[in-house]
């Protein structure tokens, strides 16, 4: 009788194991995908104004954001309004080259002849093109708009309570936030 209590106990602690274990696989492979990621920034950017503690400039394009919120005193994620792909185009021309390439290439021709050959799979798939004496490539990346609850203060230190859209893109391997309104 003794054994069949022990029986038991080892069957609910190995169920106990593999259900926590499918726990932590799922999380990890939730914490990989790019809708985690994005909301992870806006988590973050808003953790940041909260606390204090980390510059909340560091997960904004500061080019595209110009106003950030003042003081959170908490927020929470709603839900994912949109999610897609958004258009972008590099442009590979006299600028960049002046400005980041003239010294590894002897020629303005040349580097574009690199740049050719470095891209030449997007142009054979009509991704890249010449534009005059500019190569263009067009890619897409993640985009996302994520609505939160967020409660701040305004400049005279008033409690607010507002819907707000995140925008959140893919730029160069990392996720930033390129836009923030009111709903």
């Amino acid at each position: 009788m003794g054994e069949g209590k022990g029986g038991f106990r080892n069957k609910l602690l190995f169920f106990l194991c593999l259900i926590v274990a499918f726990g932590v696989i799922g999380f990890v492979v939730y914490s990989q995908t790019p809708e985690y990621k994005a909301k992870s920034v806006v988590n973050n950017h808003l953790n940041s104004i909260k606390t204090g503690k980390s510059n909340p400039y560091e997960t904004v394009d500061i080019s595209k954001v110009r106003e950030i919120f003042i003081n959170v005193l908490g927020y929470k994620f709603l839900t994912i309004l949109k999610k897609g792909k958004a258009p972008h185009t590099l442009s590979i021309g006299r600028e960049y080259y002046k400005t980041y390439d003239i010294k590894q290439f002897k020629t303005y021709e040349e580097y574009i002849e690199y740049h050719k050959r470095l891209y030449a799979e997007e142009i054979k798939n009509g991704k890249a093109k010449m534009v005059g004496d500019t190569l263009e490539v067009y890619y897409e990346q993640d985009y996302f708009e994520l609505l939160y609850d967020v409660e701040c203060t305004n400049r005279l230190g008033h409690k607010l309570y507002k819907k707000v859209v995140f925008q959140v893109e893919k730029s160069s391997g990392k996720y930033e936030i390129v836009g923030i309104k009111d709903r």
